[in-house]
């Protein structure tokens, strides 16, 4: 039976151009933001909670107060005008400091590239990986067999993942994007093995994979990567093919619940660096940790060659125009807002995570404490960390849910005549709860369906507590019987 929109639907404020705008936007994480933009325009910014967004409310309290109040008003006039792509030298010092203290292990300000998003940072390493390196005895272009990572290359992502993986390798660089599920159906739970990428490796035949993506802390499990599986990963990856480089995202490094049995290990800290390092390239960002996600302020750090020509092209400045950096700049108002973070004093940046840190955990319990007592299931193994997400399971309520709506359907990327039961209860969710997920498919969960993303940094404290409250309710409607 498919339910029909009432009156309270939040998608009754939107007319029929509204519509269609969203139903061309491609990934459904980007559709909701739209959507939420949509609705403030209409006066109803405040009929849903958005918890599908990965985004942090924790931080801007402490930021206004310790940063942003004691910035100069009105916006200076520098702060109007361009600044140079190549030269950061003030800002990437600290960010260095900071870095090294964040990822326990030195980080040499020459190897930081600031970037306009951990998004655009995982497009130029691709493309860097793609471009040889000038001082091979035969130029040759962008994306040739004599680079490390040629255009059309398999790249290794254990699934679940971040759906914008694909955007950043498959779009521009060209390069292909293998899940490899880490479900394991005997323990029901989701875990990753050397056994998962060997498989993985090999079934992309002959074509094998020159790419390793890691998320640590992972997007959506949120757990840290344990240190002896990151160094059979690491050994697995950089000895036993040697054509393969790793790429670690650990933009979600500080959100970190404290006393946790996973700790955190950057992979800076591994083996690795004394004899792989130009292979192996972390991304960070303020977008997560920091909760400046509009700010678009991101990082590389990478001693790599190929990235340095990427990012500068300084040993020919009449090429300069070449550098990547040109087209993911680190702007004005960027300067403006993130050098006075980099500049903390590093005791002042600690203290902030810390707060940081403490917040997260008063949300997390108050949330797992509903969740448990309303019998609603959630992956996370005994003491660990959750970064800023819980991911749901959701499966015995998919042969429940009414058949969406067709204007529903197009949030969760169906049609007016086509939905699966894991979109159908996702938009049973934002019609009944006024709460919306993000579904398991759209960050290439399949098998099993029923998995949905909860992001419990995404609105203030209190009014993610009322909507999961809401979600639980809305579920047992659903399943009345259900203990």
């Amino acid at each position: 039976m498919t339910r029909q929109l009432d009156s309270t639907s939040p998608l009754q404020a939107l007319d029929p151009d509204d519509l269609a705008r969203l139903g061309r936007i491609p990934d459904e994480e980007q559709r909701g933001i739209a959507f939420r933009e949509l609705l403030r325009r209409h006066g109803r910014s405040e009929v849903i909670t958005d918890l599908s967004i990965a985004e942090n409310a924790l931080l801007y309290p402490l930021l206004q107060e310790r940063v942003f109040s004691a910035l100069p008003h009105p916006l200076p006039q520098r702060s109007t005008r361009y600044v140079s792509p190549q030269d950061t030298q003030q800002l990437t010092a600290a960010m260095a400091v900071q870095l090294s203290a964040s990822f326990g292990a030195p980080v040499d300000p020459e190897d930081v590239y600031p970037t306009a998003g951990v998004a655009a940072a995982l497009e130029i390493i691709a493309l860097a990986l793609q471009t040889p390196t000038r001082d091979n005895a035969v130029p040759a272009p962008r994306g040739a067999d004599t680079s490390p990572v040629p255009r059309g290359s398999n790249v290794l992502i254990p699934a679940p993942y971040w759906q914008g993986f694909n955007w950043s390798f498959e779009e521009v660089p060209g390069l292909h994007c293998v899940p490899v599920p880490t479900y394991k159906p005997g323990a029901d739970t989701f875990e990753l093995t050397v056994d998962d990428l060997e498989k993985a490796y090999q079934d992309c035949g002959e074509q094998p994979p020159r790419l390793l993506v890691l998320t640590n802390p992972h997007n959506p499990l949120g757990g840290n990567y344990d240190p002896d599986l990151l160094d059979a990963i690491y050994d697995w990856a950089l000895a036993k093919t040697p054509e393969m480089h790793i790429i670690s995202d650990e933009i979600y490094r500080h959100s970190q619940l404290p006393h946790t049995s996973d700790r955190f290990v950057s992979a800076l800290e591994l083996t690795w660096r004394h004899w792989a390092r130009d292979r192996v390239h972390v991304v960070w960002g303020f977008a997560k940790d920091f909760g400046l996600s509009g700010f678009r302020a991101g990082f590389i750090i990478s001693p790599s060659p190929y990235v340095r020509q990427a990012m500068t092209d300084a040993d020919d400045p009449l090429e300069q125009r070449r550098a990547l950096s040109w087209f993911s700049q680190f702007d004005s108002l960027k300067h403006f807002y993130v050098d006075p973070i980099a500049a903390l004093d590093t005791s002042a940046w600690h203290d902030l995570m810390t707060e940081y840190s403490a917040n997260l955990q008063v949300v997390f319990r108050a949330i797992c404490e509903t969740l448990n007592q309303h019998g609603i299931r959630y992956h996370r193994p005994q003491g660990t960390n959750s970064a800023q997400f819980f991911w749901l399971d959701l499966r015995d309520f998919l042969p429940h849910a009414p058949r969406a709506d067709g204007l529903e359907a197009i949030l969760f990327g169906g049609s007016a005549d086509t939905t699966d039961p894991e979109q159908d209860l996702a938009a049973y969710l934002l019609a009944e709860a006024k709460v919306k997920l993000l579904t398991g498919a759209t960050m290439h969960q399949k098998d099993p369906g029923g998995f949905y993303r909860l992001c419990f940094t995404a609105a203030p404290p209190a009014k993610v507590l009322e909507a999961v409250e809401n979600l639980c309710t809305a579920l047992h409607k659903l399943t009345p019987d259900r203990p």
